[in-house]
């Protein structure tokens, strides 16, 4: 996939979707908080299937450094690869701003108290900014407050990516999630019939 330099601005709070560290699975939930209370490496990847409550779990942990104080900063890996195509061509610019280089992006995400990265792996070819992407916030933030995202499996994670990346997510936690899709819950999808009646 080509890069394009098309780039917003970074976004500089988490999304407003709802969220409760009570709708994490209580053994993720001291899992996490071991980690978060330094009883374990970072980064920290939550892996497992779509709708079990990833994006959810890595929230709540943002929730709770801003609670600190400190900036917790969320993208999807996609979004992350555009921020940085937009700066390796001079369009990256933050409000009241000049542009922001490459270097200057990755300073800033190294600052920051946690990063997190969801959708990795989203694609199942990244593209060369969003590799680049990924493996520099890993680079810039070993052994800090990361968390990483995807609803793939390790093994497929390192055909999307590749063995450098995978060796960075596992010098940290990583933690699989399983359970089924919470947002259905005990409701099952209803098959609707095509055609004319």
């Amino acid at each position: 996939m080509s890069d394009s330099c098309n780039a917003s601005e970074p976004r500089r709070c988490c999304p407003r979707i709802y969220r409760n560290r009570e709708q994490v699975e209580p053994a993720v939930r001291a899992r996490v908080r071991q980690i978060v209370a330094g009883g374990g490496p970072w980064p920290l990847t939550l892996l497992g299937p779509i709708g079990c409550g990833k994006s959810c779990a890595a929230l709540c942990i943002a929730d709770y450094f801003q609670s600190l104080g400190g900036d917790a900063f969320y993208w999807t890996a996609g979004e992350l690869g555009g921020l940085l195509a937009g700066a390796r061509c001079g369009r990256l610019a933050y409000p009241g701003g000049g542009p922001r280089s490459e270097g200057a992006l990755f300073d800033d995400l190294g600052r920051y108290r946690v990063v997190i990265i969801d959708e990795l792996g989203l694609r199942q070819q990244p593209t060369e900014s969003e590799y680049a992407a990924v493996k520099g916030v890993l680079d810039i933030r070993e052994a800090r407050p990361t968390v990483l995202v995807s609803n793939l499996a390790l093994g497929e994670l390192e055909i999307v990516y590749d063995g450098r990346v995978i060796s960075r997510l596992c010098a940290g936690t990583i933690l699989r999630m399983d359970g089924g899709d919470r947002r259905l819950g005990k409701r099952r999808p209803v098959a609707v019939a095509s055609g004319k009646q």
